[in-house]
């Protein structure tokens, strides 16, 4: 992963979240900004508002406001879904493709719970 302004290299080790990948002890596999990687366990909670690049709590990403039903800021931390399971979001949220069509690969069948 390339960060801070491409001033410095970090290695991180790659995960999926479709399956969930199984990460080291106090890590959570998040978002980087181009992949998935595990990263030290974030603290924001589950539903906190957030802003794009934030890390959520494991098995959320931060989404826009306007996809979900009750959010205090701009974003807020949404729940991952798995689109070839049965649907575990909570109404009136479904489970939708996070990406478009064609999704990077291995994440062809990750969700977010977001309004329809």
């Amino acid at each position: 992963m390339i960060a801070n302004n491409d001033s410095i290299t970090i290695c991180l080790a790659s995960c999926s979240l479709v399956p969930p990948s199984q990460c080291g002890e106090g890590e959570a596999c998040i978002w980087t900004g181009d992949a998935y990687a595990c990263t030290p366990t974030p603290t924001l909670e589950p539903g906190a508002v957030c802003e794009p690049g934030d890390v959520c709590a494991p098995d959320q990403a931060c989404t826009e406001a306007s996809l979900l039903e009750a959010c205090a800021g701009e974003s807020c931390c949404a729940d991952l879904c798995d689109l070839a399971q049965p649907d575990t979001c909570a109404p009136p949220h479904v489970c939708t493709a996070v990406f478009e069509e064609p999704a990077p690969e291995g994440l062809e069948l990750l969700g977010r719970c977001v309004l329809p």
